[in-house]
């Protein structure tokens, strides 16, 4: 890690790491609702996002037509991810592309060092179906940019 200038430059980086983590589970009645939007995290003032894991913890499924779902913020619900079928994300594997995948030596940079402004959401489409159960554990590792910068698991 760089130093940020000054005594303990590198210690006052370290320290202003944070983690926010959220679980979301999938229902067809909520988060998993054809054409939701759901927050992940809300986001107030600028922070630095250094990592954004997200971890299938309990397969996706659906009730029928293949529903979609796409990470990203308020304004473009797919700049993390492409949009991917969620029966394709798995237990065990992690999701930045479509499909998921379980080998970690292949992910994707996109979700490393960006700035955002605006809250993460989730986004499900497919006019013909519900994803109807599943689970995925979303991990965060930020930084502060402006003095109001702050992240809650939403």
């Amino acid at each position: 890690m760089g130093n940020l200038g000054g005594s303990g430059g590198a210690q006052a980086h370290e320290a202003s790491e944070r983690v926010a983590r959220k679980e979301m589970v999938f229902t067809a009645a909520g988060a998993g609702l054809q054409g939701a939007t759901t927050d992940v995290f809300t986001i107030t003032g600028a922070i630095l996002v250094r990592y954004l894991l997200v971890y299938c913890t309990t397969t996706l499924t659906d009730t029928e037509g293949a529903p979609t779902l796409s990470l990203g913020h308020t304004n473009n619900v797919d700049h993390i991810t492409a949009v991917t079928t969620a029966s394709g994300i798995l237990a065990g594997e992690f999701w930045h592309a479509d499909p998921a995948v379980a080998d970690t030596s292949d992910m994707n940079t996109a979700f490393q060092n960006e700035i955002y402004e605006e809250n993460i959401v989730i986004d499900v489409a497919n006019p013909a179906g519900n994803i109807d159960a599943g689970a995925i554990t979303f991990t965060m590792y930020w930084h502060p940019i402006t003095s109001d910068g702050n992240v809650v698991s939403a």
